[in-house]
């Protein structure tokens, strides 16, 4: 389907806390049990469009693995993204206890200064729960007001509006004039639509 933008959004976090299970809901609309995926290896992406604010917006995210073995390997796909979703799992203390070292792997790596970083706690309909809610909105606001949102892959509880409101955010840094489309560093490609337009832009 044609687009007028292309947004390229990672996730990221450790490995088991639903990131695979979040992207499978936000653009098959499933959820299978945690028995039914194999861990990531490396990277995978999909793509769902989505309208922002009158515009088709395709979002390209790339699912990263969680595993220390593939770190290294994960940072480099934090270059060029518009953004990064950070994902726990609230029924895992360990797991959003490592979020601020990912905040810090995402500093160093991104080469886009408009980078949105959104922290994200999975697993919400669990009655495990370890992490509090105003735990991860503390984190949040403690690394610069970030977007934090609360989502159940299983249920699809907040998942679309992760993705949703990181895009419109992202969206709006494009309209005040802050990212530079021609640049590969801002995660923000012109899609057929907007190229067809005379050759310039109708935003």
């Amino acid at each position: 389907m044609a687009h007028d933008f292309l947004f390229k959004f990672i996730l990221a976090g450790d490995s088991s806390v639903g990131k695979t299970a979040i992207l499978q809901r936000f653009t098959d609309a499933e959820f299978k049990s945690a028995t039914e995926y194999e861990a990531t290896v490396g990277v995978d992406f999909k793509t769902k469009n989505v309208s922002i604010e009158g515009k088709e917006v395709m979002i390209m995210t790339w699912d990263t693995a969680g595993q220390e073995t593939y770190r290294s390997f994960t940072r480099s796909y934090f270059r060029g993204s518009a953004v990064v979703l950070l994902v726990y799992d609230v029924t895992s203390r360990s797991s959003f206890d490592s979020i601020p070292s990912w905040i810090k792997d995402v500093l160093e790596h991104a080469d886009n200064p408009n980078l949105g970083l959104v922290i994200v706690g999975n697993k919400k309909d669990s009655a495990l729960r370890k992490v509090q809610t105003d735990e991860g909105a503390a984190l949040a606001a403690q690394n610069g007001d970030l977007l934090f949102f609360e989502t159940s892959a299983k249920t699809g509880e907040g998942v679309h509006e992760v993705f949703i409101d990181a895009a419109k955010q992202f969206y709006k840094k494009f309209q005040d004039g802050l990212v530079d489309f021609t640049s590969d560093s801002q995660g923000l490609t012109l899609g057929p639509k907007q190229i067809n337009q005379s050759g310039k832009c109708s935003c």
